[in-house]
Parts: C-alpha cells; structure tokens; sequence
C-alpha cells in the first residue's frame, strides 16, 4: 500500500513541476491532499487516542445510579401510598495486579509509536516527492 502511494506521487511531481514553477513544499502538500494517505494516517492516530482514552477510563470506579417512585391508591383504605427509592452503586476492585495502570503505558507507548510510524511515513513521502522534484 506504502509503494502504491510512492508510486502514485513519483508520477505526480514531475508533472507539477512542468506545470510551472511550483515549491517543493507546494508539491509536497498537494501530494498528501491528492491521496488519501494523510487522511489515513490521522483516522489511526485517532484509534490510539480512543485506545488511550478507554484505558484511562477503567482505572475509574463504575458508577450507577437507580432512582424510582411510585403512586398507587390503596384499595383496602381510603387514600393513597407512595414509595421511593434511591440506590447507588459504586464498584472498585481492590488489587488487580496492576494490570489497569500496565494497559495504560501500553496503550500511551502504542499511541507515540504510531504517531512516530506517521512522522516517518510523511519523511519518507517528502523523500520520494523530493526526489521526483
């Protein structure tokens, strides 16, 4: 998938660069608007985001909240009974090894790792753009 991309952006700087006088820096971004790689590239970074985000939220408590009330009109006396309730509920495991905090890291270290995997992608893309320039 990377060579198609290489492959596809060796055919269009040159011809950008016949076009007129265009920058590197202007073939290079009009590269990365006419494929659909930078848009790829950011939706995976959002992924490792969202991972991030759920493991950050299971080192926090679940938390649920009941409530109710009824209104009934009482057939054996005259008038009317009600009732309410309310319950909350609270769960925290006590230990667990620290498997919450390690999924954590694991998830933050996976998300610099894809950002940097982009970075060097977006080089490499330069590089080839570069070279066709």
């Amino acid at each position: 998938m990377k060579r198609n991309y290489i492959m596809l952006l060796l055919l269009i700087a040159p011809v950008l660069a016949l076009a007129g006088q265009v920058k590197l820096e202007d073939a290079y971004r009009s590269a990365l608007q006419k494929t659909e790689f930078n848009a790829i590239l950011e939706a995976q970074i959002k992924q490792y985001e969202a991972r991030t985000e759920k493991a950050v939220s299971a080192l926090f408590p679940p938390v649920s909240l009941k409530a109710g009330y009824s209104l009934q009109q009482a057939t054996f006396a005259p008038g009317y009974s009600d009732a309410a309730v309310l319950g909350l509920n609270i769960t925290q495991p006590v230990y667990q090894g620290d498997q919450l905090t390690t999924a954590l890291e694991e998830s933050k270290l996976q998300q610099k790792s894809k950002e940097l995997q982009n970075k060097a992608l977006k080089l490499a893309l330069y590089s080839s753009v570069a070279s066709g320039y």
